[in-house]
C-alpha cells in the first residue's frame, strides 16, 4: 500500500470528473505499487483516469494497461449515452496518456466494450468500469468484466450512486453481480463501488475459461452415458453437450472406384467421408475406430465455426477423472490463455509417458511442454480454434488413424503446433486402454 503523486499539470482537460473521484483518492488503500498488475479500464473520456491508473499500477515491469472506448461524438448514436465526446477528445486521451508514466505498457482499443470483450483473451487482476450508463450497455460490463477478473482481482464500478434518475446505475449494477453471489466480497461502497473477487461458482467449473464440455457417446451405449452424466454431476461441470459419435457398426463401406486403399464411408444419417485404408502401415482401422475418429474430426468441425467458444475439453464417456474436484477446477483456472496453445492433452498416454522438454520453459506451475514424440488415448483434452483447425488441415481429404493418432501424427509433422500437458495426469484411461469403441 504505496501512494504515488500524480502530477495533474502534465495533461489537458476540460472536466475535473476525475479530480474528485474516489478512485483518485482511495486507489493507494487497496493496491501496491510494486505489484504486478493487468489493468483494463471500460470508458476513458480525456484519459485523467488512465494516466493515473498508469502512473499508479504499472511500475513493475510486466504490468499492462488495456485501454477500451469508442469514442462516438455524442449525440450521434441513439443507443448510446456519452457526455461531452467531441472530436478533440479523442486527440486529448491520446497527447495525455503518451504523457503519462508508463506509457509504453498501454495498449488501447478504439471499440464499443461488447466488440471488446468478443475478441479478449487477456484475464485482469484490476479493472475501472465506467463506460455507457445505459442498463444494457452497464449490465454486459458489469458480467463480462467479472467473467475476465482473476481471483482476488479488483472491480472498480463508478457512478454507482449516480444515473439519472439518481439511484438507476446502482440497481442495474445490484442486479447484474446477483449471479455472481458468494464469489466477492465488497470492499468499498459509496458512489463508486469496489470488489474483489473471492471465488468462481462452485457450479461452473468451466464457464470462467469459455469452455464448453464435448462429451463423444453414442445412443446405444446408454449405461456409458449415465457414467458420464453422474461423473460431470459430481464435478459441478457446466455448458455440458452430448454429442452422439458415428456408430461404426451401422456405417457402409464402399470402395472408391479406381482406389486399392480409398473407401466411401457413409453413416445411418446419411453423412459421408473417406477413409485410407493404407494410412496405418498397411492396417486397416476396425469399425469401431473409423466411428470414433470420425466422432472427433466432426467436433473439430463444429469448434472451428462456434462463435461462442474458442476452447472444448472433449471427453469420452469411459472416462475417470483421477484428481479430486477441487484439484481439477484448480488446473482448469489455470490453463494458459487459449492463443498460447493448440492442445492441452489431460488423458494418461499409456504407450509412450510424456516427458518434460527441459529446453523449454515451463508454461506454469501446472503446465509444460513435453518432447515432440508419439502419445496415445483421446479420451480427455482440451483443443482450441486453432488446434482444430490444424487437425482438420493434416487429414486433407481423408483420414486412415484412429482418433489419438490423428492429434499424435498433427503435432509431430506440424512443428507450429503447441502441445502442453499438466503436471500430474487429470485423467485416467477409465475401462479402456485407448479412446477405441471396438465393435469389430
Amino acid at each position: 500500500m504505496n501512494t504515488i503523486k500524480f502530477d495533474l499539470s502534465k495533461y489537458t482537460y476540460t472536466k475535473g470528473w476525475f479530480i474528485n473521484s474516489e478512485l483518485h483518492r482511495n486507489l493507494h488503500k487497496f493496491t501496491n505499487t510494486h505489484d504486478i498488475y493487468n489493468v483494463l479500464e471500460i470508458g476513458c473520456f480525456e484519459g485523467l483516469s488512465a494516466c493515473f491508473l498508469s502512473t499508479c499500477l504499472l511500475n513493475n515491469k510486466l504490468s499492462t494497461l488495456d485501454c477500451v472506448d469508442p469514442y462516438i461524438t455524442s449525440g450521434t448514436d441513439s443507443e448510446i449515452t456519452s457526455q461531452c465526446i467531441s472530436d478533440k477528445t479523442y486527440e486529448r486521451f491520446l497527447q495525455n496518456i503518451k504523457n503519462s508514466n508508463n506509457y509504453e505498457k498501454t495498449n488501447f482499443h478504439r471499440l464499443t466494450s461488447d466488440d471488446f470483450f468478443i475478441e479478449n483473451k487477456k484475464e485482469f487482476n484490476f479493472i475501472y468500469v465506467d463506460g455507457c450508463h445505459e442498463p444494457d450497455y452497464l449490465t454486459r460490463d458489469v458480467e463480462n468484466s467479472f467473467n475476465c477478473l482473476k481471483i482476488n482481482g479488483i472491480m472498480w464500478m463508478n457512478n454507482y450512486g449516480g444515473g439519472k434518475p439518481p439511484g438507476t446505475c446502482k440497481k442495474v449494477i445490484d442486479n447484474a453481480l446477483t449471479k455472481y453471489t458468494g464469489m466477492y466480497e465488497i470492499i468499498h461502497n459509496h458512489y463508486q463501488l469496489v470488489i474483489k473477487k473471492t471465488k468462481l461458482r462452485e457450479d461452473v467449473i468451466t464457464r470462467s475459461k469459455n469452455i464448453k464440455t464435448m462429451v463423444v457417446t453414442l445412443p446405444r451405449l446408454l449405461d456409458r452415458r449415465k457414467h458420464i452424466e453422474n461423473l460431470l454431476k459430481v464435478y459441478n461441470f457446466s455448458d455440458v453437450v452430448f454429442t452422439n459419435g458415428i456408430d461404426g457398426s451401422t456405417c457402409t463401406k464402399t470402395p472408391v472406384e479406381g482406389s486399392k486403399n480409398l473407401f466411401r464411408i457413409r453413416s445411418d444419417d446419411g453423412s459421408e467421408i473417406l477413409y485410407n485404408s493404407n494410412y496405418r502401415n498397411g492396417i486397416g482401422l476396425n469399425v469401431g475406430e473409423i466411428g470414433c475418429a470420425w466422432s472427433h474430426i466432426n467436433i473439430y468441425k463444429t469448434l472451428v465455426n462456434d462463435d461462442s467458444s474458442d476452447v472444448y475439453l472433449v471427453l469420452e464417456d469411459d472416462i475417470e477423472f483421477s484428481v479430486d474436484k477441487e484439484e481439477l477446477r484448480e488446473y482448469i483456472n489455470n490453463l494458459p490463455p487459449t492463443y498460447s496453445y493448440d492442445l492441452c492433452h489431460i488423458n494418461k498416454s499409456t504407450w509412450f509417458p510424456f516427458k518434460k522438454n527441459e529446453s523449454v520453459l515451463s508454461v506454469n506451475d501446472y503446465y509444460y511442454t513435453p518432447h515432440k514424440k508419439y502419445f496415445n488415448n483421446a479420451g480427455a483434452y482440451f483443443i482450441t480454434k486453432a488446434g482444430a483447425k490444424k487437425v482438420l488441415e493434416s487429414i486433407t481429404k481423408s483420414f486412415g488413424v484412429p482418433a489419438d493418432d490423428l492429434l499424435s501424427n498433427t503435432n509431430l509433422s506440424n512443428g507450429s503446433f503447441r502441445l502442453i500437458v499438466p503436471s500430474k495426469c487429470l485423467v485416467g484411461p477409465g475401462n479402456m486402454v485407448s479412446s477405441i469403441v471396438k465393435t469389430n
